[in-house]
C-alpha cells in the first residue's frame, strides 16, 4: 500500500468493507439535502445551513470520471510524476477530485472504485484512491 500523500488529513474518510470498495465517509444536509464528501462540520456548501444540520453518511466508494488529467511533471513532496488526476461523480452524488491508484488516463464515463491508498497507525483509511472498476464500460451502475 502506498504511503499516504502528505496533505492528506489525519482523520479516517472511509470505512473497510468485507468486499469491494470502502465506504467513504461524506455528510448530508438535513435542511437542503445536499451530500458532501469528505465528512467535515462547517456547514453546508449548498444553503449554508450550520454545521449543526449536517449528519454523517456512508457513501458508495464508486463513481464515474468526469475528466482525467495525467500529470508528468510534478516538484512537490510525496508523490512522484507520472500520476493521473480525476474528477469523478460519486454514485451517490458528489463531485471530488481524487488521484488514479494505477497508470494511465481513463477516459470520460469510466467506472471507478475507492481502494485504501493510506491507513494510520490504527488501521483507519486516511486516503482514498481510485481505481478503475470491473465494471469499467460506463455509466451509472
Amino acid at each position: 500500500m502506498p504511503e499516504p500523500h502528505p496533505a492528506a488529513p489525519a482523520a479516517a474518510i472511509a470505512d473497510p468493507r468485507p468486499s469491494g470498495p470502502p465506504d467513504l465517509r461524506g455528510v448530508a444536509c438535513t435542511a437542503c439535502g445536499r451530500v458532501a464528501f469528505p465528512a467535515q462540520d462547517l456547514g453546508c456548501e449548498r444553503c449554508g445551513a450550520d454545521g449543526a444540520a449536517l449528519r454523517p453518511a456512508a457513501l458508495a466508494g464508486t463513481g464515474t470520471v468526469a475528466a482525467a488529467a495525467v500529470v508528468r511533471r510534478h516538484d512537490g513532496p510525496g508523490i512522484d510524476a507520472p500520476f493521473t488526476a480525476l474528477a469523478i461523480v460519486l454514485d451517490d452524488g458528489p463531485f471530488v477530485h481524487a488521484l488514479l491508484d494505477g497508470d494511465g488516463g481513463p477516459a470520460p464515463g469510466t467506472r471507478v472504485e475507492a481502494v485504501a491508498a493510506g491507513t494510520d497507525g490504527d488501521g483507519a483509511i486516511v486516503e482514498v484512491r481510485f481505481a478503475v472498476s470491473g465494471d469499467a464500460a460506463g455509466g451509472a451502475a
